[in-house]
Parts: structure tokens; sequence; C-alpha cells
């Protein structure tokens, strides 16, 4: 019975070199040096026979290697595709990350730029989606990221001498001088504080194709902040958090179902204060006993005001074997466990447990009293063992590493030193001109003719020179920087003819016998130098002395030409995060132990100072009360408080700049009624004229702003 006819496939339902190369050369191997048959080959090896036998052919005719290229080719070739790659890398380091659209903008600008042949729309301007899925394709090293926002202050300030610095402090207090470690990462912690609402940040939902708009369920638009203060060591262990409620008075029914060991508080403002946090650190020694132990314990913490300005903090520390390190500034969102690790994954878990809440909870919306619950659930699950001790690695504080950060982690902060494309040309007074020797030549270093050159300034200082064409060999560069400030417009091409010199104005050849020792010796430059030869193409350039090697440079020249025009010029990078700023700057805070001496010392200092100068506005301003008061009495006007009927706030709100003990009792006064305290009165007040003389809110006392002139309280009146 003849065989059934096997249906062909349409083209796109084939698979196309569906083997591995390696195993293409093993079958090819095996056929020329072992002898095997195709049939033998292909089966054995499992590629296609025909294949086999097409690569064997071209390689006994010399033809070409075992390489496969399958549909047509691609616009760019890989090294324009692999150059593309590392400008969009270099981008993203310097916080100025490319977006797909912006990719094919560029490409689109390249390809027209330097004449390559394309299809992508010119309505559009830029390349097409499936290009653009394409060069993902083949480039896997790339991935579409989300980025995290980073601050100016952020991007400038997390730099290699606070990294650096931060790691010196932190190694000497965990090593001896030995290298012996002195404090083991359960001896290490971290905190932090950050705030929660009771309106959550909606995830990602499921939703029909094509729906504009999809929303979600919130308590509200916007809700109180609430200030949670959490820490962690190195070996996976947690302190029970702080709860700070924005209120007046503390209710026992805001940390209903509070994780246990939880301790709350409150504030007007719901944030955290000296007073709280030292609150917090009689917490933490409850809580880690670290005067049981054998080795000192660490906190490590940001340089918020409540953490770095408490003399009474420092000396409990010390009294407890604690060692207070401070981070250094704008630098946390890299250096500090807490919000490495465990921070993002609680707001998230925080998040998602409200829309849980909200979700069971029909009708009804999230209040102060339902945070502690919710906070419990989410903080089960991110205040793990593996988040903390991920937290530490990351940041290299266990185990310790300095070089945890690499130089591209810096590029946000010092990208100006790093650039992304070398320029050729220059229309301004400061660029420099870029050479390969790397030696820069002082005015006394120069040959006695060319430092009595009339073209070359009396004034001259030790030059500088710039690399950025490493295949420029042959020419050493003399700038005089004193002649460039003054009406200079350096120009250096640096062309891709052969035929094409580069120029200065000087008109001096040197000879290599001439140069220095320094410059003679350096591996830079040829051992056969020629007479250099120089010409001029613009007479107004003073101060500038190239010695070229003319033989060395036309083969360097031809080897440039060859090479694909770069992406580097298409894009621009700023030159600089922001402008320098003419205002008082403050003090830059580097990482350091708060509870040393010579902080401890620096820190009275300046509170004494801080106090003796209140003191002095004081005494000014009492002095002036004085004499304002007098000239009162003169004229009859009584300014006691007895005298008065009402007392507006906003009088009130004045004589608080002049701290006296009237005014201390005045604000400690009492409302008749409501027992509101003065200082806390946002209405006027009135006195009665009774026997008692007690005072109440204009509101409590049932009167008027203006109110009665012989008011008289319900008690006095039942009196009498």
């Amino acid at each position: 019975m003849p065989g059934r006819k096997k249906k062909k496939l349409a083209s796109h339902q084939r698979s196309y070199a569906s083997y591995d190369l390696s195993v293409m050369k093993k079958a090819i191997h095996a056929v020329i040096v072992n002898k095997f048959s195709h049939k033998r080959a292909a089966k054995e090896y499992g590629v296609p026979r025909s294949s086999l036998i097409r690569y064997l052919n071209k390689v006994k005719s010399g033809d070409g290697g075992i390489d496969r290229n399958i549909g047509r080719p691609c616009i760019l070739s890989q090294q324009q595709e692999d150059d593309l790659s590392q400008v969009i890398q270099n981008m993203e380091s310097r916080l100025f990350g490319l977006t797909l659209t912006d990719v094919r903008k560029i490409v689109y600008m390249y390809c027209n730029k330097h004449g390559i042949a394309h299809n992508f729309s010119e309505t559009s301007g830029m390349a097409g989606r499936a290009w653009m899925e394409g060069f993902r394709q083949r480039h896997p090293e790339l991935s579409l990221r989300k980025p995290e926002a980073v601050s100016v202050q952020r991007a400038s300030g997390f730099n290699r001498a606070k990294v650096d610095r931060f790691f010196e402090v932190l190694e000497s207090a965990i090593f001896s001088k030995e290298g012996k470690r002195l404090i083991p990462p359960e001896n290490i912690f971290n905190a932090d504080e950050s705030g929660y609402t009771i309106v959550q940040k909606p995830h990602k939902v499921l939703a029909k194709t094509g729906k504009k708009n999809v929303g979600q369920v919130t308590s509200g638009e916007r809700g109180k902040t609430i200030t949670t203060v959490c820490c962690m060591s190195g070996a996976g262990q947690f302190v029970p958090p702080l709860f700070i409620f924005p209120r007046k008075n503390m209710s026992q029914r805001l940390m209903d179902n509070a994780p246990p060991g939880s301790i709350g508080t409150c504030t007007p403002t719901g944030w955290i204060n000296e007073e709280k946090f030292a609150m917090w650190f009689n917490h933490f020694i409850k809580t880690v006993q670290p005067q049981a132990r054998e080795s000192p314990t660490i906190l490590i913490f940001d340089g918020h005001a409540s953490h770095v300005r408490n003399i009474e903090l420092i000396d409990k520390a010390r009294e407890h074997n604690v060692l207070l390190l401070c981070l250094p500034s704008h630098c946390t969102h890299k250096l500090q466990p807490m919000d490495v690790s465990f921070f993002k994954s609680m707001n998230w878990q925080y998040d998602d447990e409200i829309r849980i809440w909200m979700r069971e909870h029909d009708g009804r919306r999230v209040t102060e009293y339902d945070v502690a619950g919710i906070f419990a659930k989410a903080y089960a699950k991110a205040a793990t063992v593996k988040n903390a001790i991920s937290g530490f690695e990351k940041c290299g504080i266990h185990p310790f590493r300095k070089d945890m950060f690499s130089d591209e982690d810096f590029l946000g902060a010092d990208f100006t030193d790093n650039p992304l494309c070398s320029e050729t040309t220059s229309g301004s007074a400061t660029q420099e001109i870029a050479t390969s020797t790397h030696s820069c030549l002082a005015a006394d270093q120069l040959p006695e003719r060319m430092q009595e050159s009339p073209d070359l300034s009396t004034s001259m200082e030790p030059a500088s020179s710039t690399s950025t064409n490493d295949d420029t060999t042959g020419v050493v560069l003399v700038t005089v920087p004193a002649t460039r400030s003054e009406d200079i417009e350096t120009r250096a091409v640096f062309s891709s003819s052969a035929s094409q010199e580069i120029a200065t104005s000087t008109h001096i050849s040197v000879t290599a016998d001439e140069l220095p020792e320094c410059v003679q010796e350096s591996p830079d430059l040829s051992t056969s130098m020629e007479p250099a030869s120089s010409t001029s193409t613009n007479d107004d350039t003073p101060g500038v002395v190239l010695v070229t090697d003319p033989a060395t440079r036309s083969e360097d020249i031809e080897t440039q030409s060859n090479m694909p025009p770069r992406f580097s010029d298409v894009i621009q990078v700023p030159k600089q995060l922001r402008q320098p700023s003419l205002k008082r700057k403050r003090k830059v805070a580097h990482a350091e132990i708060i509870t040393s001496s010579p902080y401890k010392n620096e820190l009275k200092k300046r509170k004494s100072l801080n106090e003796s100068t209140k003191t002095s506005r004081t005494k000014e301003t009492v002095s002036k009360n004085e004499e304002q008061q007098s000239k009162k009495k003169r004229i009859g006007e009584s300014t006691t408080k007895k005298t008065r009927i009402t007392r507006p706030k906003t009088q009130k709100m004045k004589s608080k700049k002049h701290i006296t003990a009237n005014d201390d009792d005045d604000d400690n006064t009492l409302c008749l009624y409501c027992k509101g305290a003065y200082r806390e009165s946002v209405e006027g007040w009135i006195q009665c004229t009774g026997q008692c003389k007690l005072w109440a809110h204009n509101s409590c006392a049932g009167v008027d702003s203006q109110g009665p002139t012989d008011y008289v309280c319900e008690l006095c009146g039942d009196v009498d």
C-alpha cells in the first residue's frame, strides 16, 4: 500500500535552522575527520542532511565558515547595533534613559544622516515597531524597565567621595586594625521611618481590552499620614515598630491588632521629632538589650534632625554600648537597607491589604483605627529574614564590600568626567584638544627656542590635555591655559581623510631629540620619529603646540576612515545636572559616628551658641516691650490682662515672640467650662467679674466677640 503524501507546510509554519551551530560543526568534523557518510552524520547528530552538504561544500571550497543568515539582512550592521546598545546603557547609567520612541527616532535620524538604506516611514519619522521588536530580541541584555524617580539632589549627592568615606567609617567600627571582625552582623541594625495613609495606591488589574478608564475604590482622595519607625538587623531580626498618629490625644483603640510588641504615640502633625525618636530608642534598648551583648551594637540611620541633634540620646547610647552611625546625605536610596529591600516590599503589601479590606467590607472606608491591623498583615509578609539579609548585602554592609558600587553607579553625579561622545570641534575657549600620548608639558619643559617664541605667553602655566581618540599616535599637545582664555577659538578637527593634517598657529617644528626625556621615553611615541611638520589654518590660535609624526598619523587616519559612524554623534548628554547657585549652601553631611566625643562636643557648642543667641534676642525684645508699655501707661491706656474684655488669638500670637513669666502663666490658663488651654485657643476670651475671676471662651460663655463689661459666670451667679 503506497504511503500517504505529507502535506506541504506553509512558509510561516516551517521551522528554519532549529539546530545548533555547535552540533553542525561536530557533524562536519565527523564527515571530514572520521570519514562518516552524509546520511550517518546527519542522523547521528540530528541536523538536516541538505544543510550538512551545503556547509561541507562551503568549507571545502573556502567560501566561508559555518554561519547562519536567515531572512533578509538587518538595516544596521552588528557593530552598529552593538554601539546603539552601549549608548542606551550609558544613557540609563547617567539617569537619562531612552524610551522605545526615543530609540526609534534616533535610528531614523542616524540612517538618514549617513545614507543607510531603510524602509522606515517618513511620515512618522522613526523606525518601525517590527524593527524595534527584532532589535530587542537580538540584544537580550536590554529590557524595558520602569525607572524610579531620582531627584537632582540624590543624583548629584550619591558620589564616590561620600560612599568611600561611609565605608571607611563603617570598616573602622566593625573591624580592628589587624582586620579582625569586632561586631557580628546580628549586632548591626538599621532604623528608618516611613509614612502610610488610608488611601492606597492601586495595583494593576484585569479589564476589558480597549476600555479607556479603569478605576478602583479608595477610602478618599487623600488621607492623613501615619509615621512608622521600623528597624532590622543584618541577621534578620526585626524590632517591633513605633506608630505615630496625627492627633493630640492618644487612644489605645488605634493600636488594635497591631504587630506584637509595637508601641504607639501621637503628634499634632504625625511626624517624628526628637522626643518621639528618643521614645523609640528606649523601646529599641528594651527589645535588643545591647548592654547585655559582648560586642557593641551599631545603629545606622539617616541624618534627620530628630536623630542627630539630641545630646540626651547620644549619652544614653554610650551608656548602653550602642554606636550611632549617620548615613551621608542624599545617599539613603543606595546605602540604607530599609529603603533598598524592606520598604519597597512593605509598601506594596500594605496597598494590597487595603484593597482586600475594602473588598471584604462593602460600603466602609479605612480609618485611623484600622491602620494598625492592616499594617500588621502586610508587616508579617514583608518582615522576613530573606529581605533583611538581602538589604544589608545590596548595600555592601554585610558581607562588607567597599567595592560594592562601580563607576557606573556614580555616573549620575560625575558624568561630566565621563563624556558619552568625543567632540571633534570646539567653539569655546574652555574646551581642550585631545590626543593619545597622555603627555602634558609645562613651559619649562619645552626646548629653549620654543620658550623664546613670541607666539607663546610669558605667563605660561602647566599644560593640560585629555584623550578622546586612542587611535591617534605620534602627537604631543602642549596647551597654555593663560593665553587661551583671551578671545581664543581653538579648532582641531580629526578628519577621516589621510591628506588632511592637524593645524596649529605656532609654526614651530620640533624634532624628537629636542623633546624632554619624559616624552622621548613615552611608549606611545614612535621610536623612528622623523622631524615633525605642522601647518597653520588659524593664525588667531596662540598657546597650542602640536608635534606630529606624519608617518604614523597617516596609518591611523586610514584606520579611522574604515570605522562606521557612531550613534553618540546623534545623542547629546547634558553637561551638568543643575546650574551653580549663588545662594548660601548647607554643609554637606558625611557619614559619621555621632556617639563619638568630637561630634558630641561640637553639638554642645552649637547648641550653647544657639541658646545664647536666643537669650540675647529675648532680652532685646523684652526691653522694647517695656518701653512700649511705659508709653501706654503715660497716655492712660491699660495693658494688663485683667482689664481686657476680649483678647483675640492674633494679639496673643504676636506676644508669643516675647517669652516672659506672665506670658507663660497666660498660656497655661484653662477655660472655666471646657478646660481648654489658652495656647490652643483660636477665639476670644472673657473674664468673670465675680468672685472667681476665671476666664472662659466667648463661645463657652455664650457671649459675642465684643462681650458685656460686667460678665458673671454661672458659678458666681448661683452664689449671689
